[in-house]
């Protein structure tokens, strides 16, 4: 397992990828309005950074948008010659538009994204998606719709095990390291992390005590 980066802000991507946990970068229309630039900008300069997948969402309010959006996606991508892995939400119009790019393209990679149910979640494996985000804090806080994020997880794990399908899943849309550790436990394959979270993951006073107290001790045993 390696986690995936949620953003596509280049120095925390930087500063990520150095710790060598990291398989992807993973991006959507919202992350990528918070920092300067149009979309094919971004990914140009994040594709210069890194060799990891780069995960793109699709744009379009109908399946002929999403599609033709798509063949611009992966234009720009292939131009790149970056790794990349097509984003799309699934619903009746993202399900569409995975069947009539997988007729016409059938070795692209999907990954199926804004996942809230099993149900859904398994609509995207049968779909062929390579792997499925669940919006783990975003199922947690529906009130709406009240359901357990561990609960989809681990259904869906067992359904993909059961299967013996090759589909991951993404654990998403984090707001605790606490969610990310049961997300893991429960089944997801992976998760996909804002860089705050990637900062608390190593925030721990214990470790740079001991860090601290090893560097002082070395000091009384290596060779001069």
């Amino acid at each position: 397992m390696k986690f995936m980066i949620d953003s596509s802000n280049i120095e925390d991507i930087k500063r990520i990828q150095s710790l060598g946990i990291t398989d992807g970068i993973t991006s959507n229309p919202s992350i990528l309005f918070k920092n300067d630039g149009k979309r094919f900008e971004q990914l140009t300069k994040i594709s210069k950074i890194t060799k990891e997948d780069i995960y793109v969402q699709l744009y379009g309010k109908s399946e002929d948008e999403m599609y033709n959006d798509y063949l611009d996606v992966v234009k720009h991508m292939k131009n790149l010659f970056a790794s990349y892995v097509i984003k799309v939400p699934i619903n009746s119009i993202g399900l569409k538009v995975i069947k009539r790019i997988k007729n016409d393209y059938p070795n692209e990679r999907f990954l199926g994204t804004a996942i809230y149910t099993y149900h859904q979640g398994v609509l995207a494996i049968l779909a062929g998606c390579e792997s499925i985000a669940v919006y783990y804090n975003r199922i947690l806080i529906d009130e709406t719709h009240p359901n357990n994020p561990n609960e989809v997880i681990a259904l869906l794990r067992d359904y993909i095990d059961d299967s013996a399908s090759k589909t991951f899943i993404l654990g998403a849309s984090f707001k605790s390291i606490k969610h990310v550790n049961e997300a893991i436990q429960f089944g997801a394959h992976s998760c996909t992390l804002a860089p705050n979270l990637f900062d608390e993951l190593l925030d721990d006073s214990r470790v740079e005590r001991d860090f601290k107290k090893f560097n002082e001790d070395s000091l009384c045993i290596l060779d001069e």
